[in-house]
């Protein structure tokens, strides 16, 4: 895999001409006046960026250089680029980005081609950043749950199989719920991975089971609490529940109910959820976003337009809908914000993956009369 450090990288070469025709053209006073630059490039994966500070001039430069589509920076990428270019604000800096031609982008990165250690626990290599560093994300006290936003094939199942093919690694550690609503297209190939609980669930019904068995844990866990305290069950397996396209079971009020309860009180019962949709829209989350405030983490690859980009950055900026498509992400958690090319696992690779029969042949019934307002679901333990 190429790194900006390589001195054969032609992204290099293109890029140090592109970021001194621009810092050269700023100087002689293409802005009107004279606008002397600091500057730094990113030779990232999927895209190239000059990155200008230009001081009080700032909102002159960024003007000049994002009108009419870009016109003016086009005119100083030195590569032929595919798509559209773009120029916009990253912190105090503008940054200015066109996407590599197909020859020299990295879409294929794989979890053999990077460092190997994401120390246990819930937490998964998510891809690679910018600067060709790893980038590890987790579940914790922190970041709870994470939500998985972006279009049709922007790579939004594939980081959802991605993290549950390394958590699968970590079975004594992290148990795994699966419910797949593309109806086993998505999150099919997973079954029967370790650490799974049960069957991955393809319907409303056995949604709701699946539900209800995390549910009736989160009882069990929270009585635990209740009588020894919270150190009491720091040696249990988290519990990771994967939902893709979520929205689609929605709009039934069992599979709704059961997932708010989740998110709002899984955390302190070792209990996670990771949603993925193609449809990141307030509505998707229910009533006044209920769903929406506990998923803190955030993956957000490419999505359509502005709006969707707010709901799944959880922030106006940065813009996913400026991302390229094919596991080109922002991984966001509290703070700290990663571009991340995410790696990429194949239906292949999932089938080479050592297989066992889950701890449940079938998720057991949930009665829809037990939801209330709170968990009151007990027939997942007999005392056996």
């Amino acid at each position: 895999m190429a790194t900006q450090n390589s001195s054969t990288d032609p992204r290099i070469h293109y890029l140090e001409q592109t970021r001194t025709a621009l810092v050269t053209a700023l100087a002689r006073g293409v802005a009107g006046e004279p606008v002397p630059c600091q500057s730094d490039t990113i030779v990232g994966p999927r895209a190239g960026a000059v990155l200008l500070q230009a001081g009080m001039a700032t909102a002159k430069v960024l003007r000049l250089l994002s009108a009419d589509g870009a016109a003016i920076a086009r005119q100083f990428i030195s590569w032929n680029f595919p798509g559209e270019p773009g120029v916009f604000l990253s912190g105090k800096l503008i940054r200015v980005e066109a996407p590599w031609p197909d020859s020299l982008a990295q879409t294929q990165i794989r979890y053999r081609d990077v460092h190997q250690n994401p120390r246990g626990g819930g937490r998964w290599i998510a891809g690679v950043d910018e600067r060709g560093a790893t980038i590890v994300m987790g579940v914790s006290d922190i970041v709870p749950h994470i939500l998985i936003g972006g279009t049709t094939g922007s790579g939004k199942t594939v980081a959802a199989r991605n993290a549950a093919a390394q958590l699968s690694r970590q079975a004594a550690e992290v148990s795994l719920v699966c419910i797949d609503g593309k109806y086993g297209a998505g999150l099919g190939p997973l079954q029967g991975l370790p650490g799974m609980v049960g069957p991955v669930a393809t319907d409303i019904r056995q949604a709701t089971n699946a539900l209800g068995w995390i549910n009736a844990e989160l009882q069990r866990r929270y009585t635990i609490i209740a009588a020894q305290g919270e150190s009491a069950i720091a040696t249990l397996p988290r519990i990771m529940l994967l939902f893709d396209e979520f929205q689609e079971f929605m709009d039934d009020a069992g599979v709704r109910e059961l997932t708010r309860r989740i998110l709002a009180q899984g955390r302190a019962a070792r209990i996670h959820a990771m949603l993925a949709t193609q449809h990141p829209t307030v509505e998707a989350f229910g009533e006044h976003g209920a769903l929406k405030r506990n998923l803190v983490g955030r993956v957000a690859l490419r999505v359509t337009d502005q709006d969707a980009s707010r709901v799944v950055v959880g922030d106006s900026l940065p813009r996913a809908d400026r991302l390229m498509g094919r596991g080109d992400a922002y991984a966001v958690i509290p703070g700290h914000v990663h571009r991340v090319q995410l790696l990429l696992i194949d239906e292949a690779e999932l089938q080479a993956m050592p297989r066992q029969e889950p701890s449940l042949r079938e998720w057991p019934e949930t009665n829809p009369e037990d939801y209330g307002a709170e968990p009151t679901v007990r027939w997942a333990y007999s005392g056996e």
